[in-house]
C-alpha cells in the first residue's frame, strides 16, 4: 500500500509498505524446511502449531530461528521525545555548548556525565549534531531555561513496534480561501461567484522507525516536520473577480538516523533559522519601522529522545527426543 501527503499542504510524505498480514502457512513451512534441511518433516497446523523432526542439529537451528523471529516481530519501543525551540543569544550566539549546558546545574551533577558523538565545543556548524547524557528529559530542558530562553513545541509520545513506522502530528487545519470561479449566464450576464476552501498544516509531524539492535540499543530513523503558519497574504483578482487568500508558511524538516541507549537522552541539535522579531519599544539597535524596533533572532530546534525497549513475551518451544 501507499500514501502521500495532499499538494494543499506543506508537509508532504510519501511511504511505501510492502508486505501483507496473515497467516499463510505454506510459506512459513517453506522457511522452516529451508532453514531445517531437506531431510525434515515440518508440518504446520492450522491453528498455529508447529512441529518439525529431525535430527539435534536440525532442531538447534530451528529453534534459533524461531526465537529471534519471535523476538524481532514483537519487540516494541516506547519513544518519548520533546521538541524545544532555543533562543540563541548572547554567548549563544555561534552555537549551544552542551558541556556547559549540562555543567552550570547542580540537576544534572557534573560535567563529566556527558559523552558527545561529535566533540563537546560549541556548534560553529548548523549542520546536525548528537550528544549523550544520563539526565531525563526534563532536566536538560531545565537546564536550557537556566541560560536562555526556551520553549517546548511539542512532546510526542510513540510506542511503536520493532523495524515499524510510526507517526505522530500534533497541530491543526488552517482554512482559507484556495481558488475563485466566476460564471456567466443567461442574456442579462448574470455573474456567479463560487470558491473551493483548502487547508494549511500548522503543527508538527513525528515520524520514526526504531531498529532494535539489542537488550539495551535502537537505532532511530527520524523525519521530524515543523510546519508554521506566519500570516496570510490577500490577492486581489480585478474587477468582480474577488480575492484569492494564501499562507506565508515556515516548514523546517530533516531526516536523520540515531542511536539510542535504553537509560539514556539523545540530544539532536543544529536545525537553525532567523526570526524577525516586532517590538514596541525601543532597543539596542535601534532599526526604526512604522514606529517599531524591528529585532533578528537566532533560533535553534533541539529534539530530545529518550527510549525504552519493551522486550517480546517469553517464547519456550518443545524440543524432544524419541526413538
Amino acid at each position: 500500500s501507499g500514501s502521500s501527503g495532499g499538494s494543499n499542504s506543506s508537509m508532504t510524505a510519501n511511504f511505501i509498505i510492502d508486505g501483507k498480514e496473515g497467516s499463510n502457512f505454506a510459506s512459513i513451512k517453506k522457511v522452516i524446511e529451508d532453514v531445517a534441511g531437506k531431510n525434515a518433516e515440518v508440518n504446520v497446523s492450522d491453528i498455529g502449531i508447529i512441529t518439525v523432526r529431525s535430527n539435534a542439529q536440525a532442531l538447534r537451528r530451528v529453534d534459533r530461528f524461531l526465537r529471534d523471529f519471535s523476538r524481532d516481530a514483537m519487540t516494541q519501543v516506547d519513544i518519548q521525545a520533546s521538541i524545544v525551540e532555543v533562543s540563541l543569544e548572547d554567548d549563544l550566539q555561534f552555537g549551544i555548548n552542551w558541556q556547559r549546558v549540562l555543567g552550570a546545574t547542580n540537576i544534572l551533577g557534573s560535567a563529566g556525565s556527558l559523552t558527545a558523538g561529535f566533540g563537546n565545543s560549541a556548534i560553529t556548524n548548523p549542520s546536525l549534531t548528537a550528544q549523550f547524557t544520563g539526565a531525563k528529559i526534563n532536566a536538560v530542558i531545565q537546564a536550557l531555561r537556566n541560560i536562555t530562553d526556551t520553549k517546548v513545541i511539542s512532546e510526542p509520545r510513540i510506542l511503536a513496534v520493532n523495524d515499524t513506522p510510526s507517526t505522530f502530528f500534533d497541530g491543526t487545519s488552517m482554512p482559507y480561501l484556495g481558488s475563485v470561479n466566476s460564471t456567466t449566464t443567461g442574456v442579462s450576464g448574470t455573474t456567479q461567484t463560487s470558491g473551493n476552501t483548502s487547508f494549511a498544516v500548522d503543527g508538527i509531524s513525528f515520524s520514526v522507525q526504531p531498529h532494535v539492535l539489542d537488550d539495551t540499543h535502537v537505532q532511530l530513523t527520524l523525519m521530524p516536520v515543523i510546519s508554521t503558519i506566519q500570516s496570510f497574504t490577500t490577492f486581489n483578482l480585478g474587477n468582480n473577480g474577488g480575492t484569492l487568500t494564501a499562507p506565508v508558511q515556515q516548514s523546517k524538516q530533516t531526516f536523520m538516523k540515531v542511536m539510542a541507549e535504553t537509560g539514556k537522552t539523545v540530544i539532536l541539535g543544529g536545525i537553525r533559522y532567523s526570526q524577525t522579531v516586532k517590538k514596541d519599544a525601543p532597543g539596542p539597535v535601534p532599526v526604526l519601522t512604522d514606529g517599531r524596533n524591528n529585532t533578528t533572532q537566532e533560533k535553534e530546534v533541539v529534539i530530545l529522545l529518550r527510549t525504552n525497549i519493551i522486550p517480546a513475551p517469553a517464547y519456550d518451544p518443545l524440543i524432544s527426543e524419541s526413538i
